[in-house]
């Protein structure tokens, strides 16, 4: 978050977008369910992530640079990811 005055001297707030740097997905061994991690930073206020543009409601936000959540085994792991926050969003594609 950056603090700034304009001109008003009235104080903003700006909530910068999330920027995803990598994004991994695994298969557990103990369950066969599929966990993706991803990467980056400005993680906090995540409002939303989405997979293949279908909403994702278990996800954690672990700190500003680490987000991870689990698919159900009959999802595919390639698709793309987007983090959501109140600064924008960011997108990324796991092939």
């Amino acid at each position: 978050m950056t603090i700034s005055d304009n001109s008003d001297s009235t104080i903003v707030l700006t909530i910068p977008a999330p920027v995803i740097s990598s994004a991994t997905s695994f298969i557990s061994q103990s369950n066969g369910g599929r966990f993706i991690t991803v990467l980056g930073d400005n993680f906090f206020g995540t409002t939303s992530v989405t997979w293949n543009d279908v909403a994702i409601g278990g996800f954690r936000v672990n700190n500003v640079g680490q987000i991870t959540f689990g698919l159900p085994s009959s999802v595919a792991g390639t698709g793309t990811l987007v983090v959501t926050n109140g600064g924008g969003s960011a997108s990324f594609t796991i092939n």
